[in-house]
Parts: C-alpha cells; structure tokens; sequence
C-alpha cells in the first residue's frame, strides 16, 4: 500500500485538523535510517514532505506525532485497516 495513501487514512481516522500536523516516524530502509513524513492541509489538499530530523522548533502549528514499530523493531507508517482489527480484536 502507498505511503500517501496511508497517510490519508491516518489523517481521517485520527480526525486530525487543518490547522494541525501529521508527523509519522517511519524507517527508511534505502537510507537506512528514520525520517519523519510530515504532513498537512494546504487549500484543502494535503501535502507531505519528507524530514530527516524531528526539530520540533521549526513546526509553527500544533501537531500529533505517531509512531509504531514492526516485529523487527523499526518505526513503520500504521495501517489504519490493521489498527481497526486490533480495536475490535481487544473487546
């Protein structure tokens, strides 16, 4: 699944707000390390870019920072589907 549209879900599903950002930790095997996929709306479409560092002074909105690690340990974009079954698989 693409990384843009799980984000989109993300943000849907979270109910995050456009005066708000979405920052998901994510590991980034080509480089070989984690980065930060930023994101939110800008004229009503929202945009994500890419950080290599979290510099929490450079973000001038609230913003909701997610993360989540696989069974080998690196932080990985969540799967809205999959956060679903947990919820539903814990009552």
């Amino acid at each position: 699944m693409d990384a843009t549209f799980k984000i989109q879900q993300l943000w849907q599903y979270l109910k995050i707000q456009d005066d708000e950002v979405l920052i998901v930790q994510f590991y980034n095997h080509a480089n070989g390390y984690d980065e930060f996929l930023a994101t939110e709306n800008v004229n009503g479409k929202l945009k994500t870019h890419i950080i290599n560092s979290l510099q929490i002074s450079n973000i001038n909105k609230s913003f909701r920072l997610i993360q989540q690690l696989d069974s080998s340990g690196k932080h990985i974009i969540p799967d809205v589907d999959q956060i679903k079954r947990d919820e539903r698989a814990d009552y």
